[in-house]
């Protein structure tokens, strides 16, 4: 397995982060987890039932809409309407320097577990190469390895984790699996590493076309999770055979979803991080945000992990 270069979107353009992780939470009381909080000294039997919490209410972030949820599976829960039935996820692979919490890891830590309940399959965007075709394989290996320079190595072994930790929730993990001939197309192709985006885009496309062909049953949410270049709904040109999201639109009857998953320390003052729609909205949430939703469009959101304590988004 290998992970492709071309899946970043903004390479070596993530600032180092070397502030403190915020600690952990403590863990709930058993009286807490059964939903039956103890009583005050003195407090009568019968208390008046906790009011429930407003809705968040969404507020103009830049020229976009923003809401901030108490968690990221809560945002994720707005994006994810119960109509929807494919949502592609895509990140900012993490730099060498970044001593932060990866977006793969949030991704399998706080959100994997609650989407599987309603998923039954999750595409991970690693490419494995079939035997026979050692020759073309090196040569688009080779492509890939001067892209992914600078990006830190357990990129590739967290991706792997990812679909493992699927499994392990009940959902069936795949990945991309390329023929000898579409390996040959790439090594043969002027600019291999273009080749290689495009070809990233249609094994996406076809494998969730596959699973969109079933039964969608009580678990009809398909997952694809990879670089942010791939899922966009409108994507812009030239890049537009990047991305599966038009293609995966069509086929669900439009019930396709774009979620960018952005963690804000990542997010640099470069021209590639400017393209997103999303940047300015970014850059206007106010230091020590919490859980961001950036509407877009309809279809395409942004989901800003909460930044740390008194570090804005940069």
């Amino acid at each position: 397995m290998w992970l492709p270069a071309a899946l970043c979107f903004a390479c070596g353009a993530a600032p180092q982060d070397r502030s403190p992780q915020p600690a952990s939470a403590p863990a709930a009381s058993r009286q807490e987890a059964v939903g039956a909080p103890a009583l005050a000294p003195g407090a009568p039997s019968n208390p008046a039932p906790p009011t429930s919490a407003p809705e968040p209410t969404p507020f103009p972030c830049a020229e976009l809409s923003c809401t901030t949820f108490a968690n990221a599976i809560d945002a994720a829960r707005a994006a994810l309407s119960s109509e929807v039935r494919v949502v592609g996820f895509g990140e900012a692979h993490a730099p060498g320097h970044f001593r932060g919490r990866t977006t793969v890891k949030r991704f399998t830590e706080d959100l994997l577990p609650s989407l599987a309940a309603r998923s039954k399959h999750l595409l991970v965007e690693l490419l494995v190469p079939p035997k026979g075709c050692e020759k073309e394989r090196q040569k688009v290996q080779a492509e890939s390895d001067a892209i992914t320079e600078g990006q830190a190595e357990e990129n590739q072994s967290e991706y792997v984790a990812l679909g493992h930790a699927a499994r392990s929730h009940g959902v069936v993990p795949d990945v991309l699996h390329p023929s000898c001939e579409e390996m040959q197309a790439v090594a043969a192709a002027d600019v291999g590493v273009l080749a290689l985006m495009e070809t990233i885009a249609l094994l996406s496309q076809r494998t969730a076309e596959r699973w969109l062909a079933e039964p969608a049953g009580e678990r009809p949410l398909v997952l694809l999770y990879g670089g942010a270049l791939h899922n966009d709904v409108s994507p812009r040109e030239p890049l537009a055979t990047w991305s599966y999201g038009p293609r995966l639109i069509e086929l669900s009857g439009g019930h396709y979803v774009e979620v960018d998953l952005v963690v804000p320390e990542l997010v640099g003052d470069t021209d590639s991080w400017k393209k997103f729609a999303w940047y300015g909205a970014v850059r206007s949430l106010p230091p020590g945000h919490g859980t961001t939703l950036v509407r877009v469009s309809e279809r395409s959101f942004a989901l800003v992990f909460a930044a740390l304590d008194g570090t804005p988004a940069r």
